[in-house]
């Protein structure tokens, strides 16, 4: 099946979108001022040690301190786990064991330290000293002396390929090594290459440190863009689609360096309609913002997001294909356990997940469902583990957080409501209204445009992002006029000729 990734790149945002067959299956967005922070490297200063938490709060420079648990204070009495994904997974319960925190770290005491999760409500970011450094191939642990761990996905003749390289990699004595499922192509000139890379990172990072007064950034994560080229862009991808210049300038740049024999695949997109709006992705990403998700048996899913806990209800609706109602339950929930494994990985949402299926008397129709649902997450790139099914068809289950969640980057709490649901951020709606302007113009050649908004998003348009609306102006030779329209929902907006 054809598989392609769309990178849609402008000024405030960044979207990529990888289909397989033309379907929709991974969507990540990344904003400036929002960047990911997950695996950036910080010298910090210990502030405070909670013995009862058995945890420290280490000052990085952000909003929030960061904790660091007592099992990720680095020692000598680590245990090293490879894990099933492709990337380093430690036991953090062992980590360390159970030492007393006061006896590893004093207030004061500065250490570099690695983001190993977001901030989530009142909670600062997740801290840990046991780093990481990942590669395309390969995953630089620079603290953890002549750990080698292979990734359980490469099996067979590959695990015993990647073995014998590895003994040949000349490791130093003092570093270990994660290798990725990527590498199971991957050529020793590859693997050497790529270690000196790393190792040159790590050289830069501790350079970077000396001498620095915490709190210091020393290490910043790739962007979107990189990240996905580096972990996502493979043989099985017949295409990358780009429509920015600069970033496919930038792409190609990194691809030099990394690996040249993909660049023939990265393609410019010319075309004035944004990528995503050529392949009729738009439509999708929108629904992706709606708790509704309809089924094609005219089943629905509705899907409902808490700060910790996301609820999916599975019902049946206007579905009445089978005669049986345990048929219609059984064919119901199959399709929805395909779909809602999608939903899942393409919101990006994280923690307990509780998905109340459609009841079902018979035992074998239960065991199904449960394994398409864990066949579906397998394609899941995060850490997904089903844990239990109930008699009455309620699974509970937990994802790995990979970052903020597509409803919490997209949403603000509603003035409406007064926090009882969410309507989209006003940089949102920005966005929305600036990207339908250009396709309006693109289509209509309009030389004169009026555009209705709601208080707080004319005011945005006309203060903070008045560059970029002069620059459309400018670039379609249109005098474009705001309307402040105190009737229209903040959400809705409308753009006509003046």
């Amino acid at each position: 099946m054809q598989k392609q990734i769309l990178i849609n790149a402008e000024p405030k945002e960044t979207r990529v979108a990888i289909l397989e067959g033309n379907v929709l299956q991974e969507y990540y967005v990344e904003r400036a001022g929002h960047k990911r922070i997950v695996s950036n490297i910080y010298k910090g200063r210990v502030e405070a040690i909670i013995p009862g938490l058995a945890a420290a709060f280490i000052d990085i420079g952000l909003e929030r301190d960061g904790f660091l648990y007592a099992g990720d204070v680095a020692t000598e009495k680590m245990n090293f786990l490879p894990g099933e994904l492709d990337e380093a997974v430690f036991d953090s319960t062992k980590r360390g064991g159970a030492e007393d925190i006061s006896k590893l770290l004093k207030k004061g005491q500065e250490i570099l330290v690695q983001i190993e999760k977001v901030a989530v409500g009142t909670k600062g970011p997740r801290l840990t000293q046991y780093i990481s450094i990942p590669g395309r191939f390969l995953v630089l642990m620079p603290l953890q002396k002549r750990h080698i761990g292979i990734s359980k996905k490469i099996e067979g003749e590959k695990r015993a390929r990647i073995k014998k390289m590895l003994d040949e990699l000349k490791v130093p004595q003092d570093v270990g090594l994660i290798v990725r499922t990527a590498a199971q192509t991957a050529t020793s000139r590859d693997l050497s290459r790529e270690l000196k890379f790393l190792l040159k990172i790590w050289n830069r990072i501790k350079n970077s440190a000396q001498g620095q007064r915490p709190p210091k950034l020393v290490y910043e994560e790739y962007d979107l863009i990189l990240r996905v080229v580096r972990d996502l862009f493979n043989e099985e991808i017949s295409t990358l689609l780009i429509d920015s210049k600069d970033e496919h300038r930038r792409v190609m740049k990194f691809l030099r360096m990394v690996l040249p024999g993909l660049r023939s695949k990265v393609k410019l997109h010319r075309d004035p309609r944004g990528v995503l709006e050529q392949f009729g992705i738009e439509k999708e990403i929108e629904k992706l913002y709606a708790k509704k998700v309809l089924l094609r048996s005219k089943g629905t899913i509705i899907i409902e997001q808490t700060e910790s806990l996301v609820a999916i209800d599975v019902n049946s609706a206007g579905f009445s294909g089978k005669k049986n109602p345990e048929d219609t339950a059984f064919v119901t929930n199959m399709e929805a356990a395909r779909e809602v494994a999608r939903q899942i990985r393409l919101r990006d949402m994280g923690g307990i997940i509780i998905i109340d299926f459609i009841d079902m008397e018979l035992k074998e129709h239960r065991r199904r469902v449960r394994r398409t649902l864990e066949e579906a997450l397998k394609r899941d790139k995060a850490k997904t583990e089903v844990l239990n099914v109930s008699s009455i068809g309620v699974v509970e289950m937990t994802r790995q957080r990979m970052g903020r969640s597509l409803h919490s980057v997209a949403s603000q709490e509603c003035p409406y409501c007064r926090g009882e649901g969410f309507v989209k951020a006003v940089p949102t709606i920005v966005i929305e209204v600036l990207r339908k302007l250009r396709k309006y113009l693109s289509e209509t050649k309009a030389r004169r445009v009026e555009i209705g908004t709601h208080p707080e998003v004319a005011n945005f348009l006309l203060t903070q992002d008045k560059p970029g609306l002069s620059y459309i102006g400018k670039q379609y030779r249109c005098h474009i006029n705001i309307r402040s329209n105190e009737g229209l929902h903040l959400e809705d907006f409308r753009i006509s000729p003046a």
